[in-house]
Formats: C-alpha cells, structure tokens, sequence
C-alpha cells in the first residue's frame, strides 16, 4: 500500500484545517445538516479532494460505496456523457439506495472550459435532488455563476503547528517512537502542503534504521 493512502483520512475528524473556522462550516455537511453545492479553493496539497471525499462518504448510509471522484481534466473530453452519468448515479443513490441527498465529486473544476462550467451551472440549476463537491486551486478560473450557487470555502496552507500532532502520531506508528522536537524541525521545511508534509515524513521514516525488538 502506498504510504499516502495508508495514512488518508477517513472520517471527517481525521482531517486537518488551519482554521477552525472551517472544519465546523464542513462538519455541518460531513453530519448531513447543510446540503449546498460546494466549492473547495485554496493551495494545491492541503486535501481539499480528500475533504470532499470524506464529507460526501460521511453522509451514505452505513456499509455503503465509497464516492468516486471525478478528474475535470478527464471529463472535459466528452463532458455531456459525463454530466449524464453524474444524473444517472444521483437517481441510483437517491432512489435505489435511499440516499435523501447524493453527492458527486469534481477535482480541479477549473479544468473545464468556460462553456463547460456555464453547462454545469446549467445541470446545477436542473438537478435539484443531488449536490456536486469540487475543488479548485485557482477560484478566479471559476465562472462567476458557478460560483453564485456554491458554498464557497477557503482551505488556506497549513501552519507547521497543525501538522504535527498527526505527523507525529504517522511516525509512531511507522517506528515505535517518535521525537516531536525532530518532527516539528521537518514540518517546517514543508511549505503549508500536508500532501508535501506526508512525502517528507515517508522519507524520515525510510531514512531511519528498524528497530528490532527483542523478547
């Protein structure tokens, strides 16, 4: 398994956010409270995917599929069937699996070109039983009515004291024990990324002999 997804969060109070602020704005939808479309912006590295994931697989009913995500970059080439599908699998959700509200999942929106966004405004204004979650870095890219209809949410670069508890608790687990005074000195050469922060603690952890414990 690779380390990044050995160590993905998977429910919503693993995952981290600079400002708490946000996590409770996000909690509200993670405990199927608020039901927006919702729009993820900041840095790249700072899990807005991963959030949307999670929030989204929050809100199924036990024991079901986990959200698949939806790449904008790989839509874009036959964006209509795409949009048809995501209306296919909001009505399995709904009406076969007895999801009230479903949700869909688009990475990196301002991917798509600006006569793509108009159409997902379009199918946003449609589709009033289902919520779309999607991430941008760049929320300038997003067309001003897209943005209109989304709860729009600012996920800003983590400060190295966010990181460290859960970087720490990753290194014990990897090596049996863990220096937080070391682990706060490596946060810090990461730059508000957790995605930069998680390959900087894999390399600590290989750099490092294995311990071997004797009976």
């Amino acid at each position: 398994m690779r380390f990044e997804d050995k160590y993905q969060p998977r429910v919503f109070e693993d995952l981290i956010f600079e400002e708490a602020r946000v996590k409770q704005q996000l909690r509200y939808y993670a405990n199927n409270q608020r039901h927006k479309h919702l729009l993820l912006f900041g840095p790249p590295g700072t899990a807005k995917t991963t959030a949307c994931v999670v929030i989204a697989n929050a809100r199924l009913p036990e024991g079901s599929e986990c959200i698949d995500v939806l790449e904008a970059s790989f839509i874009a080439s036959d964006f209509e069937a795409a949009l048809s599908k995501v209306e296919a699998g909001f009505n399995a959700q709904k009406f076969l699996a007895g999801v009230e509200h479903p949700v869909a999942v688009i990475n990196e929106v301002d991917q798509l070109k600006v006569e793509q966004q108009q159409k997902l405004r379009a199918f946003v204004d449609k589709c009033r039983h289902g919520f779309l979650y999607m991430t941008t870095n760049n929320l300038a890219s997003i067309d001003q009515p897209l943005r209109d209809r989304c709860d729009c949410i600012e996920v800003k670069s983590l400060q190295p004291s966010s990181m460290v508890e859960r970087a720490c608790e990753i290194v014990s687990a990897e090596l049996g024990v863990v220096d937080q005074q070391v682990i706060t000195q490596l946060i810090q050469t990461v730059n508000g990324s957790w995605r930069d922060a998680l390959l900087a603690i894999e390399d600590f952890v290989l750099a490092q002999p294995r311990r071997r414990y004797v009976s």
